[in-house]
């Protein structure tokens, strides 16, 4: 009995080793196959700058396409002169993971794909004139670690289902046309280190909420039409290194807890209107190698601050100072 128990289990692990090659070995589906023809087609793929094998038989040796167990994984065909719109087919490739487009000339809407192309975890659609709003439906895209959105022609507010993407590290929509405000659901993603929105159109106040992004190391909300103070509770903000809020429209003081941010390296809160005293703590900082200051209301500093800024300003770039305060 034992060696036909042996045999029957060592029939069943090879038929289970044969049916696993088979899977393995396998090229990608007709749907896989048939969505890239359509992004081939609908982008004037004739006329990329690289097609190499495309539109033959092994779909894994197409020029951008990166396959794992037969599978297409990722699509990375930036600054290769891709024109038109993005087919919706692309919603067939349900084991993409990585699809970078950027630095093309795609145009139209942003497409529905969110709702199927669930395991994505890196999309980079920058640089192109992508025009409309940012689909509600992206936030279907819950392993997503890598937006990029910057430099297209996108409008209308920042969704907040865009703030249920948890897993984000890396979000980028900067030099678009997106108004309103910065949602206060922000504060949701957590995992976040750098935040892009700089050159757009939001109004409104910093939401208190930043202060929950402690692995945030890089924020740019600068030239925008932001208002208010400048909340004292991004102290909790530790790792952050830089900072840009300029060409806004913030006042109040520099708050003095900015010195705990003992990483600091970049300081920019030019062109608002922030008053009062420079705080003392920014000496705290040993870390700065800019900061930049000018052209605010009525910004003033005691000596020893102000030569510390000074001296942080030459290291950098050879000025005496570009901060423009009055010392007291």
């Amino acid at each position: 009995m034992k060696i036909i128990a042996t045999l029957i289990f060592t029939m069943i692990l090879l038929m289970s080793t044969m049916i696993n090659y088979i899977s393995l070995s396998k090229p990608p589906s007709n749907d896989e196959r048939s969505a890239l023809i359509k992004l081939y087609n609908a982008t004037a793929g004739f006329n990329w700058k690289n097609s190499s094998n495309w539109l033959d038989d092994d779909v894994c040796s197409w020029y951008g396409v990166t396959c794992k167990k037969q599978r297409v994984v990722k699509i990375s065909l930036g600054d290769n002169n891709l024109y038109g719109k993005l087919p919706h087919e692309l919603a067939d490739l349900q084991y993409l993971s990585q699809l970078n487009l950027e630095h093309n000339n795609l145009e139209g809407k942003l497409p529905d794909i969110y709702l199927f192309v669930n395991r994505l975890k890196v999309l980079n659609l920058s640089h192109n004139i992508f025009e409309g709003e940012i689909p509600q439906s992206i936030k279907y895209l819950k392993k997503l670690e890598h937006l990029d959105l910057s430099d297209n022609r996108l409008n209308g507010t920042i969704p907040k289902e865009l703030m249920r993407l948890k897993n984000l590290k890396f979000l980028y929509l900067q030099n678009n046309l997106l108004a309103g405000t910065l949602p206060k659901e922000i504060g949701n993603l957590r995992n976040l280190e750098h935040l892009y929105v700089q050159n757009n159109a939001l109004r409104g106040s910093l939401p208190l909420s930043l202060s929950n992004l402690g692995n945030l190391q890089e924020l740019y909300l600068g030239k925008n039409r932001l208002s208010g103070n400048i909340p004292s509770n991004l102290s909790k903000l530790r790792n952050l290194c830089c900072i840009s809020l300029s060409n806004n429209n913030l006042n109040g003081r520099i708050p003095s807890e900015i010195g705990a941010l003992v990483k600091l390296e970049n300081i920019q809160l030019y062109n608002n209107k922030l008053e009062g005293l420079i705080p003392k703590s920014v000496k705290n900082l040993a870390n700065l190698k800019c900061i930049r200051i000018y052209n605010n209301s009525n910004l003033f500093a005691e000596n020893s601050t102000q030569k510390y800024i000074n001296t942080v300003e030459k290291n950098y770039g050879g000025y005496d100072t570009i901060i423009a305060t009055n010392e007291i």
